[in-house]
């Protein structure tokens, strides 16, 4: 039953990415609707896979995310993240007379390190 509700939901992936690769003019940027087809889909792939204990795990991440951001605008962190260049988690906690593991933990926790790669 799991796997007949899982080939639906890839045959349909496929019919959807089949679609935008006939027609380029159905491309993500404009064309909301199947774009949102496209992520419901996927998602639903994903939902279709999930254990119970995924979920907690991605809602504790969320959460955790969250705060740390809320944490780190309220110390105006990102605004000594340099558009140009790089800093360190050594220099943020010492501008901020904080201690380093907490900052880089809590960069990781806003992805702040990947979305800008000028901190490490």
């Amino acid at each position: 039953m799991a796997s007949d509700k899982a080939n639906a939901l890839i045959e349909r992936l496929n019919n959807i990415a089949q679609e935008i690769r006939d027609d380029p003019s159905l491309g993500f940027q404009s064309d909301v609707l199947q774009r949102a087809r496209l992520i419901e889909t996927a998602t639903s792939i994903i939902d279709s896979v999930k254990q119970q204990l995924d979920s907690f795990v991605d809602q504790t991440s969320t959460i955790c995310e969250i705060t740390a951001t809320r944490l780190f605008t309220k110390w105006k962190v990102f605004e000594l993240i340099p558009a140009e260049g790089s800093i360190g988690f050594q220099e943020i906690a010492a501008k901020l007379d904080a201690d380093v593991a907490l900052i880089g933990t809590s960069l990781t926790m806003t992805r702040a390190n990947s979305r800008r790669t000028n901190v490490w």
